[in-house]
């Protein structure tokens, strides 16, 4: 069985919700009460599947996500691919938060998620390059999208 470790960052608590229920199918092998115990603990659920574990990380600023990550490297874990929202009001936003994560790890793939497009491809690529490493998921998204990006970083 494989483990991979994924980062969602957004200020939309729903948001946050929804990437938790697409990743954490009802029929994960870890308990209902594990899971949630796990989440209220240390805001992370994990689930099985036949052949791919997804460790969440559910972080609602990006702030907050970056110092996670920092603490998590520190420890030696590492992230395999980051969800990040776009528009944060209050805090960074998705590009500033993207930048920092990326200097703690460069080679970290990023899923760039938003319902409005404030910046175009060539924008979001100048501003920080890594074009190979960044995928584009628009609000609002479907189930077999999330679970399509978040297998295919996980191959």
């Amino acid at each position: 069985m494989v483990k991979k470790r994924i980062l969602v960052i957004d200020d939309n608590l729903e948001n946050l919700a929804l990437y938790r229920d697409i990743l954490a199918p009802e029929t994960a092998v870890a308990s209902a009460e594990l899971n949630a115990l796990e989440f209220l603990l240390f805001n992370r659920k994990v689930i099985t599947g036949d052949e791919l574990t997804f460790i969440l990380d559910l972080e609602s600023s990006g702030e907050v996500a970056c110092q996670h990550l920092q603490d998590a490297y520190s420890k030696g874990d590492t992230y395999d691919l980051a969800f990040v929202d776009m528009r944060m009001p209050g805090g960074w936003s998705g590009l500033e938060t993207i930048g920092h994560l990326w200097q703690h790890d460069p080679d970290l793939p990023v899923v760039i998620c938003s319902a409005y497009s404030d910046y175009n491809w060539e924008e979001i690529t100048q501003r920080l390059g890594h074009a190979n490493l960044i995928k584009i998921l628009n609000k609002p998204f479907e189930r077999q999208q999330v679970l399509g990006l978040a297998q295919s970083f996980s191959a």
